[in-house]
């Protein structure tokens, strides 16, 4: 077998695997530690949550005192944070689907056209019962 044979069988690696990988974090400072690894997008989707969640839900409920808005802020965006950044709809990061949907809403949505299997379809409106009865 020639050397340029050689060259062509050896399989190229793809750096989007190792990329894709989440970035793990368990020491936090020198003092503080986490007892196992979480992600940093988990951070990063908790501190989203938690102020969309406390100036939009706290807000609607005005007679809790500050310290219990807080606490079932942050409970609840803990949570919710775990979720999501455990979710990978269409393999693509939350924040990368969400744009993705987005555009297409815009873009398709609002113009009434669906597709399906890569053709544009128009949508067409239902039919009322009136329409029906007409018929008849």
């Amino acid at each position: 077998m020639s050397e340029k044979a050689k060259k062509e069988e050896v399989p190229k690696f793809s750096y989007k695997l190792s990329l894709d990988q989440p970035f793990w974090i368990q020491q936090l400072t020198d003092n503080f530690a986490l007892r196992k690894a979480v992600r940093l997008s988990l951070f990063a989707y908790f501190f989203l949550i938690f102020i969309l969640l406390y100036f939009t839900v706290g807000k609607l409920i005005p007679y809790f005192q500050w310290q219990v808005k807080v606490a079932l802020t942050l409970f609840a965006s803990w949570q919710i944070s775990v979720k999501v950044s455990d979710l990978r709809p269409d393999d693509k990061l939350p924040p990368v689907f969400l744009w993705d949907f987005i555009v297409y809403q815009f873009g398709y949505g609002l113009k009434a056209i669906e597709i399906y299997k890569g053709q544009k379809y128009e949508k067409t409106k239902l039919r009322s019962v009136e329409e029906f009865v007409e018929e008849e």
